[in-house]
């Protein structure tokens, strides 16, 4: 199983890569970081659709101080954080790989 960061580019689903689709959608659960960075009107809906109730928004408690709970769960099944533009651009996803 696997932890995985995918970047949502610049704001809608229609500019995910074909990469990042197919991590989604084989994705057991997905959290969708809606702490760092602006979240593109309808965004959410969009992955919704997608993702259903495997779509777990993430706030800042989640991200920084319950990570490891993220990160255990990736020990079992495939987990995609789901990050807005560049996922390397903030502190709190170099620390999530730095945990994993």
């Amino acid at each position: 199983m696997a932890l995985y960061l995918v970047g949502l580019g610049l704001g809608s689903s229609g500019y995910l890569t074909r990469r990042a689709m197919e991590v989604i959608a084989r994705s057991d659960k997905a959290y969708l970081d809606t702490y760092t960075s602006f979240l593109e009107p309808g965004l959410i809906e969009e992955l919704r659709i997608i993702l259903g109730s495997r779509l777990i928004e993430a706030d800042r408690r989640l991200l920084e101080e319950d990570v490891s709970r993220i990160v255990e769960e990736a020990g079992e099944r495939d987990i995609a954080i789901l990050v807005p533009g560049d996922p390397l651009i903030a502190t709190t996803h170099i620390s999530i790989i730095i945990e994993a």
